[in-house]
């Protein structure tokens, strides 16, 4: 129960205030889901390579250490940005405002205990 311990006031003229809608949020989750795809498209086609470089009759072993390499740094790419988009993506319990005024514009976010919570805020 910290919910009703602090209080916060806060003063902005509306006509300041913007509510950040799914436009920017859908082009970042857009942008991000675009190069998962890709990042996994590139996992993909090094496993396809892997597997070809096997039928080789020839020694092959530095080429299987370079894609295991490549393999291994796709793999490391693809789990920071899938863990950049889970930390990007709003949940429906978080509103962005920007508030603009003579010394700029200003992000803010709240997070509420439910989404009835931030429709009722909205």
């Amino acid at each position: 129960p910290t919910a009703s311990k602090y209080k916060f006031l806060w003063k902005l003229p509306l006509e300041d205030l913007d509510i950040v809608k799914g436009s920017s949020q859908a082009t970042n989750r857009e942008n991000i889901q675009k190069t998962l795809n890709r990042l996994e498209e590139d996992f993909s086609i090094l496993s396809q390579i892997s597997t070809l470089s096997e039928t080789l009759s020839i020694s092959h072993q530095s080429l299987d250490d370079v894609i295991k390499d490549l393999m291994a740094s796709v793999n490391r790419e693809l789990s920071e940005k899938q863990s950049l988009a889970v930390n990007t993506i709003f949940p429906l319990t978080k509103l962005e405002l920007t508030a603009t005024s003579a010394d700029g514009t200003e992000t803010f976010i709240f997070e509420f205990s439910s989404i009835e919570a931030r429709a009722g805020f909205e």
